[in-house]
């Protein structure tokens, strides 16, 4: 394990020697001599500080990396990462990333989960990256539907899940209490509130919205917000 931080090195040094099947076989105080350390010592994981003073975590990846020989597997610990460190780290062969207050047992999860070929990343760098990736991949279709869904009054919301699953006008009024004639008028306000041309247009971009965001209640006569997010983010460090 590197850090030139030597208050740093010795608390991560204790914390991993107090975890069951963790043994610390070298400590290094720069990055130089991490490298000349993990050759002669093949561990299997090497922790490592992503920023010290004379070579960082990451710079000492790429060099394990480029040398073409079985490498440990590089556990980064970082008081601060943006969103280009993390993926430079991942393309350097860092396969953890990991904020230095973390939980010890954290820490020790983290060893232990990189050595046996898993990835791990800290849940709040998992989360902005996670936030990151579906701003630059929604759908800009599915987002101006969902602008001009908010228009619609509960009941045109209600009429209009019905028209997408192919229903008729009086089916739509069955299911929701009210008269035909009713629907037909919530259907119509509706289609030209989301600027749609028929029922058609209606359920083509309800299908595309649902592959990028899941639609709660799409499929029950209860008001829906097509903007519910696919999945709760859950801040824990072992979800990641």
């Amino acid at each position: 394990m590197a850090d030139d931080e030597e208050v740093v090195l010795d608390g991560l040094a204790r914390v991993l020697d107090a975890a069951p099947d963790v043994q610390v076989v070298g400590r290094a105080a720069s990055g130089r001599q991490a490298l000349s350390l993990a050759v002669v010592l093949s561990p299997d994981v090497l922790v490592v500080d992503l920023r010290m003073r004379d070579m960082g975590g990451l710079a000492v990846a790429r060099r394990l990396r480029d040398t073409g020989r079985t490498l440990p597997r590089v556990l980064a610990v970082t008081s601060y990462a943006d969103r280009a460190l993390l993926v430079d780290a991942w393309a350097a062969g860092v396969r953890g990333v990991l904020i230095k207050t973390s939980a010890p047992s954290d820490l020790q999860y983290a060893v232990q989960k990189v050595a046996a070929g898993g990835v791990v990343l800290d849940s709040v760098l998992a989360a902005d990256m996670l936030d990151h990736l579906a701003a630059r991949l929604r759908d800009p279709i599915a987002e101006e539907f969902e602008r001009r869904w908010e228009q619609l009054t509960e009941q045109e919301k209600r009429a209009m899940i019905g028209a997408s699953q192919g229903l008729t006008n009086l089916a739509i009024a069955q299911r929701l209490g009210v008269a035909e004639g009713t629907v037909k008028s919530h259907v119509s306000r509706a289609l030209g509130k989301l600027r749609m041309r028929n029922r058609a247009h209606v359920a083509a971009v309800f299908n595309r919205v649902r592959q990028t965001h899941a639609m709660a209640g799409a499929h029950d006569p209860g008001p829906v917000s097509v903007s519910a997010p696919v999945c709760e983010v859950r801040h824990s460090f072992r979800a990641t």
